[in-house]
C-alpha cells in the first residue's frame, strides 16, 4: 500500500498541470499552442496511466521478491520500475517543450494577463518539484531496495515528500480555478493584437478625436439647413 501511494501521487498533480496549460492556453488564444487545449491532458495523462501501469506491475514484483522467504531476486521488478519512472521524467521532459514554446509565442499576451502568469509561474514550480521527485525515486531504486538512499529518511523527506508538498503549496497559492475561472476566452486569432492595438494608440496623434468630433459636427444635416 506504501509503495501503491508513492507511485500514484505524482500523477495526479501533473494532470492538473496539463489542465491548467490548456485553460491557459484558451485564456490567451488558440493560436499560441501547436496542438489544441484538450489534447494536452489526453496524450500526457495517457502517459501517466502508461508509466503508472509499469511502475505498479515493476513495484508488485520486486515487492513480493523482497517480502518472500527466502527473499528473492528484485532487479526485474525493480528495473521494471524504474522503466516506468523514466518513462514518466521523457513525458513531463516533452510536456515542458510545449509548455515554454505557448509562453515564448504569447510573450506579448502575456504582458497585459497577470493572472496568466501566477499561474504559469504555480505550474512551473510544481513541474519542477515532481521532476525532482522522479530523479530521486529513479536513483533510489538503481541502488536496489537496501540501497543507501532507500534506507536513509532524510533524503525520503527532502527529496520525496518536501518536494510534493511544494508542488501543491503552489497551486495552493496560485490557484488556477480562481485566477482563471473568470478570465474571458480569448477568440482574436492574431497573436499581435494587443501590440497593434497599442501602436495604433501611440501613433495617433493628439486632438486627432477632438478633429473628428468637429467635423462631424459640421456636416451634420440640421446644422446645414
Amino acid at each position: 500500500m506504501q509503495l501503491a501511494c508513492l507511485v500514484l501521487a505524482p500523477n495526479f498533480f501533473t494532470a492538473g498541470c496539463y489542465i491548467a496549460l490548456g485553460r491557459m492556453i484558451t485564456t490567451l488564444g488558440r493560436q499560441y499552442s501547436p496542438i489544441s487545449p484538450r489534447l494536452y491532458l489526453y496524450i500526457f495523462c495517457g502517459c501517466d496511466i502508461v508509466s503508472l501501469v509499469v511502475q505498479a506491475v515493476g513495484g508488485s514484483s520486486a515487492a513480493a521478491a523482497f517480502n518472500s522467504l527466502p527473499p528473492g531476486n528484485t532487479k526485474p521488478g525493480t528495473n521494471i520500475m524504474v522503466g516506468g519512472i523514466i518513462f514518466q521524467l521523457v513525458s513531463i521532459s516533452i510536456f515542458l517543450v510545449f509548455f515554454c514554446l505557448v509562453l515564448f509565442r504569447a510573450r506579448r499576451e502575456l504582458k497585459f494577463a497577470r493572472a496568466v502568469n501566477l499561474v504559469a509561474l504555480a505550474t512551473v514550480i510544481s513541474i519542477i518539484a515532481i521532476y525532482v521527485r522522479c530523479v530521486y525515486r529513479t536513483i533510489e531504486l538503481l541502488q536496489g531496495w537496501t540501497g543507501y538512499l532507500i534506507t536513509t529518511e532524510r533524503y525520503f523527506i527532502a527529496l520525496d515528500g518536501a518536494m510534493m508538498v511544494i508542488a501543491m503549496a503552489a497551486f495552493n497559492i496560485w490557484n488556477p480555478s480562481t485566477l482563471l475561472g473568470s478570465a474571458p476566452m480569448k477568440q482574436n486569432s492574431d497573436p499581435s493584437s494587443h501590440g497593434e492595438l497599442a501602436e495604433k494608440a501611440q501613433g495617433e496623434p493628439e486632438g486627432a478625436e477632438d478633429s473628428e468630433q468637429v467635423i462631424k459636427h459640421v456636416v451634420t444635416p440640421k446644422e446645414v439647413a
